[in-house]
């Protein structure tokens, strides 16, 4: 089968609530989606919506990097550009991941499979989800209790936005809220100095903590903290710092830092991975047995569901993921929005819903 051509769209979406961001506070989602044709006629959709204040790559230059890649690519069979896709190749993440899923679908959907089914046989067609707690100290206590009555048994909940003992009596009252075999993960998006996190972890009821996601600004002293206190630390901004490592390789260039990053990955207690934001880890030879969560970073419903797919192909039923960020968009590209508001979901129900795009709702590039 041939790849026929490549069409990009823009779209953008309204955030239910404006939404506070390193880079500013954002009132929509803006983003571009990549349709991706196949010489009989098949058509998958994949999301390259690069995150402000996060994302290295502005949306335009993506764009103009997708049509110099649609040209390269048109007429090649679908299996080399799959192979093209491979280490070393000077692609902003958020790109890579549109180009990636969309051409992953095409591939399973030749063998008759869905994704998650063809990138990893036996994986689960059920992915569990985690809620995402923030606000104040009530919007995020009444956030658990909604989460529990749904039967969510995974919550995360963003700290360091406040005082520190603010912090320690919201989870400690949040915890108690908890039924038995819920996980509390927790993101302090490198709020905190070396002190305050041991002070932080030392306050936790470690038995259902699942994680602490860095927690401090320097992330050399992530190992330093899981060592005194057994709280494993989960690292986000820290592999995404990695995988620009590996984009600055492809470019000719290096980062003095990145032996230092890797170390770090490879002791982390898990690795969160935005597919938006970071390459895949398989592509920066991360020497690691942690779990991987798969999470999301304010993408459409044809990111979200994609992401979804990777979740059970690559970490399984068992660890859930991270797409609450999609309940915050007020509408979608989509004729049938994800329902997400449950424990889990089912893969064929994302499968169908991320096929529905509605092009009228999005501008042709």
């Amino acid at each position: 089968m041939l790849l026929k051509e490549i069409e990009l769209f823009s779209y953008r979406l309204p955030f239910s609530a404006p939404v506070a961001l390193p880079g500013g506070i954002l009132t929509h989602r803006e983003g571009m989606l990549v349709a991706v044709h196949a010489g009989d006629g098949q058509i998958a959709w994949g999301e390259a919506s690069p995150l402000p204040g996060f994302s290295n790559e502005l949306l335009d230059s993506v764009a103009d990097r997708a049509h110099g890649l649609a040209a390269e690519l048109r007429g090649k069979p679908l299996g080399q550009v799959r192979r093209y896709l491979g280490p070393g190749k000077a692609i902003p993440p958020s790109l890579y991941f549109a180009l990636q899923s969309a051409l992953d679908a095409l591939a399973a959907r030749e063998t008759g499979l869905l994704v998650h089914e063809f990138l990893h046989p036996g994986a689960p067609d059920m992915v569990r989800l985690c809620r995402l707690l923030d606000g104040d100290a009530a919007t995020r206590i009444d956030g658990v209790r909604q989460a529990v009555a749904s039967g969510c048994l995974v919550v995360k909940l963003k700290v360091g936005r406040g005082t520190l003992e603010t912090d320690i009596d919201v989870v400690g009252e949040i915890t108690g809220l908890l039924p038995p075999g819920s996980r509390l993960r927790l993101d302090a998006n490198r709020a905190w100095i070396l002190d305050d996190a041991l002070q932080f972890c030392r306050a936790l009821p470690p038995a259902c903590v699942e994680y602490l996601e860095e927690p401090v600004k320097d992330y050399r002293q992530i190992p330093v903290i899981q060592d005194a206190t057994g709280i494993a630390c989960a690292v986000d901004e820290t592999l995404q710092q990695l995988g620009r490592c590996a984009e600055l390789k492809a470019a000719g260039a290096s980062d003095p830092e990145e032996n230092a990053l890797r170390s770090v990955v490879e002791r982390a207690g898990a690795l969160v991975w935005k597919p938006s934001l970071c390459l895949p880890p398989r592509l920066l030879n991360i020497n690691t047995r942690a779990p991987l969560v798969l999470s999301g970073a304010y993408e459409s419903g044809v990111g979200t569901a994609a992401i979804l797919s990777y979740a059970a192909a690559l970490s399984g039923r068992n660890v859930a993921a991270g797409v609450d960020t999609y309940s915050r968009l007020a509408s979608d590209v989509l004729d049938v929005p994800l329902s997400l508001s449950c424990s889990e979901v089912s893969l064929v129900v994302m499968e169908q819903a991320r096929a529905t795009v509605q092009t009228a709702r999005l501008k042709r590039l």
